[in-house]
């Protein structure tokens, strides 16, 4: 299997394959476990990557990617490495960088943006974890319909089950204004990792909802979130969840 049968969705496969801790996907790739194109183009990936190898696969992606499926890679690359040593995946990550074509600054920002995306560990105690996925849910509602993904999406960002059944009856108590106003009273980090989530949420459908664009501000205004931050975490979470760039 050469270089050219493998298609940009092929090539992701095997970047994950290749270079992902112990198998893990990021949220994006993971929403898709269901999706035959997907698994036939893990397949192709992994087939490649055992007839060759890892260093063979960095400049194939360069060939392969162009900008935006380039970026998009990077980013879920970044979101992988995000939880736990980030340092100890630093050469790879910057490897990848120059491989993809990837601006240094426009790195930084994800990184850290990535880092904040995938901060759980800043959510203690379970009532937090409620509270979180119950904001969630209100966005999810804004455009009076909770999709498949959306409801995956959930799952994949809460520690245990139990946790979504607390928060939709929580957030049935108190509506919409009583979660916005019980979210501003989180810690600073706590805020971050909320807004980080409820773009991922926003984009997790591969649409972009003008209710939910919304409902998305009012919670940036709870949060007191910069105006800077939110930038990054809105051309974080779109580079990160804008699989239609393989289509």
């Amino acid at each position: 299997m050469n270089g050219q049968n493998l298609t940009p969705l092929a090539a992701v496969g095997a970047a994950f394959s290749a270079w992902a801790p112990e198998g893990a996907l990021p949220a994006s790739f993971a929403l898709l476990q269901d999706n035959s194109r997907w698994q036939d183009a893990v397949m192709h990936g992994k087939g490649w990557l055992e007839a060759n190898d890892a260093d063979a696969l960095k400049p194939l992606l360069a060939e392969t990617l162009d900008g935006p499926q380039s970026a998009c890679l990077y980013g879920n690359m970044v979101s992988l490495f995000a939880v736990g040593n980030f340092a100890e995946n630093k050469e790879l990550l910057e490897d990848l960088r120059k491989v993809l074509h990837i601006d240094d600054g426009d790195a930084r920002d994800l990184a850290r943006s990535m880092q904040l995306l995938t901060g759980g560990d800043e959510i203690r105690k379970t009532e937090d974890w409620v509270l979180c996925a119950a904001a969630l849910l209100v966005l999810s509602a804004a455009d009076a319909k909770e999709v498949e993904k959306e409801s995956k999406y959930l799952a994949l960002f809460v520690p245990e089950p139990a946790v979504i059944d607390d928060a939709r009856k929580l957030r049935d108590e108190l509506k919409t204004e009583g979660i916005l106003d019980k979210v501003k009273r989180m810690g600073g980090r706590q805020r971050k990792f909320l807004a980080a989530n409820l773009f991922a949420m926003m984009f997790a459908d591969g649409e972009w909802h003008a209710e939910e664009q919304k409902q998305l501000d009012e919670f940036a205004k709870e949060l007191y979130i910069t105006r800077s931050e939110l930038e990054d975490l809105l051309k974080a979470t779109y580079t990160m969840f804008n699989l239609s760039v393989f289509d």
